[in-house]
């Protein structure tokens, strides 16, 4: 008989809810402009101006774009917390980050987004940003 551990189950609570069998999704890249399909770049071009949650798939892929509008200056980037496969659902968890403290903006309009490319999957997507 063991005494102390606990066996682990990988059970996590997230937002409070208790979850079982969290997968983490660590097989994706991020997808630079020029490597976008047209068709998703065209998508992502009409719309980036306001919150973008979207997702993309083609045969292989699937897209995930997030983006938070048009913003006041330069020096925005989009942070990836987490992207995570629970129930029937993957969650994608972004932040915006601001421009740093005493970098240098150019005070002209940005639209900063991302785009996440992973194997083509079924499940939903929910954004959590």
């Amino acid at each position: 008989t063991t005494i102390g551990e606990e066996p682990h189950d990988n059970t996590q609570y997230v937002d409070g809810v208790l979850k079982k069998e969290l997968e983490n999704i660590t097989d994706y890249t991020v997808v630079e402009n020029e490597d976008l399909p047209a068709e998703l770049k065209k998508l992502i071009d009409n719309k980036k101006t306001n919150t973008l949650r979207m997702t993309y798939t083609t045969k292989d892929y699937t897209y995930v774009v997030a983006g938070f509008g048009t913003k006041e200056t330069s020096g925005y980037s989009i942070k990836v917390n987490d992207v995570y496969k629970s129930g029937n659902a993957i969650y994608a968890d972004f932040t915006l980050m601001g421009p740093a403290e005493n970098e240098p903006v150019n005070e002209v309009p940005t639209t900063p987004y991302i785009v996440l490319k992973y194997e083509k999957r079924d499940e939903t997507v929910v954004f959590r940003m």
